[in-house]
């Protein structure tokens, strides 16, 4: 059971089923420090607030980036295997790159949508004037102000944390999209490793030629690889920066 679930993770990652502990209410009775250090706990608990804030931000201006990012690569990928279909004789590498590009769509696809999970709106509890407009005076007054972000924090920890989730299971997509990407432009080199050894010409004869004439199915096999090891390369850099700070 565990072989075939390690099967299923490899080509299709799914979120563990956890069942998230409760959270006791945060309240006054809960700060034990001396009056003197009132104002410091304030402070930390505001910077606390800031750092889930940065954090929310962070997940979700980076959803946006992973979108147009995908939108970008898959159009490329569909528009050169139509292309390659179009000037090549249908064989089994030509099955293989279609079988890629409907594999990476799918894959583009889950990550579109886990990132568009990662933007959705969501209850989310903001601090404001009015949480530090408080009747009460001296530590009365601290405590509460404390306690109400606290709160505030403790509310919004699990819309973040959900945020977190479906943004982890978009970077796992999208890292098998890069794979798929990368056997995509193998098959391309097999393609057109057969389309040369079929020809009569000696290797190196035409590896001299090269240099001589304008082959037009030379200039496509290195468009097809740079288009390739672009698309790579925009991948892995895109996925560098989201693995950054989304913890």
């Amino acid at each position: 059971m565990e072989l075939i679930k390690n099967i299923r993770e490899f080509f299709w990652p799914l979120l563990d089923d956890h069942i998230p502990s409760e959270r006791k209410e945060f309240s006054e009775d809960d700060i034990l420090v001396n009056s003197e250090y009132l104002e410091t706990i304030l402070a930390q608990a505001v910077r606390d607030y800031e750092s889930e804030e940065d954090r929310r931000k962070s997940i979700e201006s980076k959803s946006s980036l992973f979108i147009g990012t995908v939108s970008v690569i898959t159009t490329i990928i569909i528009g050169f295997t139509s292309f390659l279909i179009d000037t090549n004789d249908f064989n089994i590498v030509t099955f293989i790159l279609i079988l890629l590009l409907v594999i990476l769509c799918i894959y583009m696809l889950r990550t579109v949508w886990f990132a568009i999970k990662a933007l959705g709106r969501k209850n989310y509890y903001g601090i404001s004037v009015k949480d530090f407009l408080i009747s009460d005076k001296g530590d009365e007054y601290y405590k509460k102000v404390i306690v109400n972000i606290v709160r505030k924090i403790q509310k919004n920890y699990s819309v973040i944390n959900s945020k977190v989730d479906n943004m982890v299971l978009a970077q796992e997509y999208f890292k098998r999209a890069i794979s798929t990407i990368a056997l995509y432009a193998f098959s391309i080199m097999i393609l057109y490793g057969i389309k040369f050894t079929e020809s009569e010409k000696d290797i190196f004869q035409s590896m001299i030629e090269l240099f001589q004439i304008t082959n037009s199915s030379m200039f496509l096999m290195i468009g097809s690889y740079l288009i390739s090891v672009i698309a790579v390369g925009i991948s892995l850099f895109v996925y560098s920066q989201f693995k950054k700070r989304v913890q």
